[in-house]
Order: structure tokens, then C-alpha cells, then sequence
């Protein structure tokens, strides 16, 4: 009984250290980014305005909401207080809204009035290939070279072991892989604003 009340004295003891490393990690981290952006903070600070349209995400799956979502944005934008940047979230409707000409008319124009860049989420093709993507247009309404997803999360963007899967009878409940991106250049808002881009969990690596 002695060895076993040990024994489980030590293993919480040792979750409990890990816990504490881990805390103490993510806690320094933050406190390292924090200090490190108000030590470079630039003197003219630049005015950003994030957009959250707040649509549950059955309603996102749904193909027939997507109009409406996308005119919720644009309204949101058109009466949201003046900035440099608008950001939208990521995947604001699971499709390849870039290639939406109508939509992306109107964001380029929606741009040039505000003078806002403008940036969003979005799945993106790039010849066969899928990659969860930051696209966006400049307040000249130019269209910003987009950034592409380097850190993909398995399972929700790709299929670890995707091969042994399709060959037990699994390929048609796997549905399309994301790609990795390979580059990490900024997106050129404009000729003085770079914005360093991460989508979702990629923040959590250096």
C-alpha cells in the first residue's frame, strides 16, 4: 500500500513540475514578445481595425449564407472607424473567395474609398495545389502577394499518413489536403507598412 501511495505521489508531483515548467515557459514568452514590441513600437503607431463577423460556423458550411457573409464584411468595413489596416478573420466562408470577381471588386473599391488596406482569410488555389491563405489589396485596391499557411495543424488542415489511410478503404472521408507554404516574406500593405503574418496556430512557433 506504501508503494503505491508513493507511487502515486511522485507521478503528481511530476505532472505538477511539468505543469509549472510549461506555465512558466508560455508566461516568459509572452512577457519576451510584449517587451520586445513596446521596445521597437514605431513613433507614427499604424491604426488598425479588426472586423468579426460573429456567424456561427454551421452557418459558414452552409453555400447558401455565403453571399450574405460576405455582404455582412463589407458593411462592417464600410461603418468601421477610419485605419491603415482592416483585418478580417481567418476563413471567413470555406471557399476560394478570392477568385469571387464580383466580391473582390467590391473590396478593392471598398479599399480606394476608405484608403485602408484590407486583409483576410481565405482557402487559395495556386496552380493543383490548396493552402489555407492570408490574402488582401492595398489602399490603391492592388492586390497584395498572398501569404501562404508554413505551419499546417494535422488532421483539421492535413492527414498524417494520408498513403496508409487511403489504402484501408479511407480515401473518400479524407477529403483535400492544404499545402504547405514555404515562404515568410510580410504582406506590402503599402511602401512603409509590412505585416508580419501568422495564421492560427502558427503564433505558438518562433
Amino acid at each position: 500500500v506504501a508503494d503505491i501511495v508513493l507511487k502515486n505521489w511522485t507521478g503528481k508531483l511530476i505532472t505538477c513540475f511539468l505543469t509549472f515548467i510549461i506555465a512558466g515557459f508560455w508566461l516568459s514568452t509572452g512577457q519576451l514578445i510584449r517587451y520586445h514590441t513596446l521596445r521597437n513600437a514605431p513613433d507614427d503607431p499604424i491604426q488598425m481595425v479588426l472586423i468579426q463577423g460573429n456567424h456561427p460556423q454551421m452557418d459558414k458550411f452552409n453555400p447558401i449564407l455565403w453571399a450574405k457573409i460576405k455582404q455582412d464584411y463589407l458593411t462592417l468595413t464600410t461603418n468601421a472607424p477610419s485605419a491603415d489596416v482592416v483585418v478580417w478573420p481567418e476563413t471567413i466562408t470555406p471557399t476560394l473567395n478570392d477568385e469571387d470577381a464580383t466580391f473582390g471588386e467590391r473590396i478593392r473599391h471598398l479599399a480606394i474609398q476608405r484608403k485602408s488596406a484590407i486583409v483576410w482569410g481565405t482557402p487559395f488555389r495556386k496552380k493543383s495545389l490548396f493552402y489555407n491563405a492570408i490574402v488582401g489589396v492595398n489602399c490603391d485596391g492592388n492586390t497584395l502577394e498572398p501569404y501562404l499557411k508554413n505551419q499546417l495543424m494535422p488532421f483539421g488542415e492535413y492527414w498524417p499518413g494520408r498513403s496508409v489511410l487511403t489504402q484501408i478503404g479511407l480515401k473518400k472521408i479524407l477529403g483535400t489536403d492544404y499545402s504547405h507554404g514555404q515562404e515568410t516574406r510580410p504582406l506590402a500593405a503599402s511602401d512603409s507598412i509590412k505585416i508580419g503574418s501568422v495564421i492560427c496556430l502558427e503564433s505558438m512557433y518562433p
